[in-house]
């Protein structure tokens, strides 16, 4: 392989590597909002109390965005997020990162709080906000519900720190970008040679541009 042909390879590589550092953030908070929303539909808790004779006992059930309506919350801005680094630049995905990162751990903390909550307290924040049911209608607590919100929020994080310490990712704007002197002298070179015209317009193609 000649020198000139690593130098035509390495900016391809580097671009092929930097792509997929920003799919692999994409799907991280897709899949952080995704785990968050889906919590935030299942039952967190459900807890019966009981009454004074011959009243039966009631149960009462509560939903993850009830519980910690954070959590919702939390879910539709990671997949907002996806939106946002794709319309933004090196600053601005910093300051998403930021943000994703200080709202994923804003709600990790909520979790906690609520996960240890005194037992008189838990109760009465079930009466008051959970729905209540007769004992055998009630629903069955999910065993997932808060992991699936960790693992969420885990997602979230890893995103944050990809998105801060990536250099050199791909931007959805870049080819709307005014073309720098280096492209502006290799576009003439093409003009002037057929060949590298007609490879540049299958290159073109194959990327899924318009060559045109």
């Amino acid at each position: 392989m000649t020198a000139a042909e690593r130098e035509h390879q390495e900016p391809a590589r580097h671009s092929g590597a930097a792509r997929a550092r920003l799919m692999i953030i994409l799907a991280l908070l897709v899949l952080a909002g995704a785990a968050l929303l889906w919590s935030s539909a299942l039952m967190w808790s459900v807890t019966t109390v009981e009454r004074e004779q011959p009243l039966p006992p009631l149960a009462y059930a509560i939903s993850g965005s009830t519980a910690v309506p954070m959590v919702t919350a939390a879910g539709f801005i990671m997949l907002a997020a996806v939106v946002a680094v794709l319309a933004t630049k090196r600053l601005g995905r910093r300051i998403i990162a930021v943000v994703a990162a200080v709202i994923a751990v804003i709600t990790a903390v909520l979790i906690v709080q609520w996960q240890t909550m005194p037992a008189d307290e838990h109760e009465a924040s079930m009466i008051a906000d959970g729905v209540r049911h007769v004992i055998d209608q009630a629903p069955e607590e999910s065993t997932l519900a808060i992991p699936v919100a960790f693992v969420g929020l885990a997602c979230a994080l890893i995103a944050a720190v990809l998105l801060l310490i990536s250099r050199g990712m791909a931007l959805m704007s870049s080819k709307y970008d005014r073309p720098s002197a280096a492209a502006g002298s290799r576009a003439k070179v093409v003009d002037d040679d057929p060949q590298a015209r007609d490879r540049d317009l299958w290159k073109s193609l194959d990327r899924g541009e318009d060559p045109t």
